[in-house]
């Protein structure tokens, strides 16, 4: 990697954290929840990604299936903890 694209990376890597911070900012986190639902979209996109990439024509996507995992993974990341109030995530 060269000196202009670590930069460019470097600088993309702010812009993102930045805004994520800005996003975040003075709400409380269900970070369990969150992070669950973070990981099942990973899987499910990997999953995806090598299926279309594994270079045998036989293996598919089963688009049904992936319908459903990324929306149980966006139901995950939008769902708060159960220790969470309602009050201190700012829904009442």
């Amino acid at each position: 990697m060269g000196v202009i694209s670590r930069m460019k990376y470097a600088v993309l890597n702010r812009t993102i954290n930045r805004a994520a911070a800005r996003a975040l900012e003075g709400k409380s986190m269900s970070w369990k929840t969150t992070m669950l639902g973070v990981a099942t979209l990973v899987v499910t996109l990997g999953s995806a990604a090598v299926a279309l990439l594994d270079g045998n024509p036989e293996t598919g996507i089963e688009i049904e299936s992936l319908i459903v995992q990324v929306t149980a993974a966006i139901g995950l990341i939008c769902a708060r903890d159960n220790n969470k109030s309602s009050e201190a995530v700012g829904v009442k």
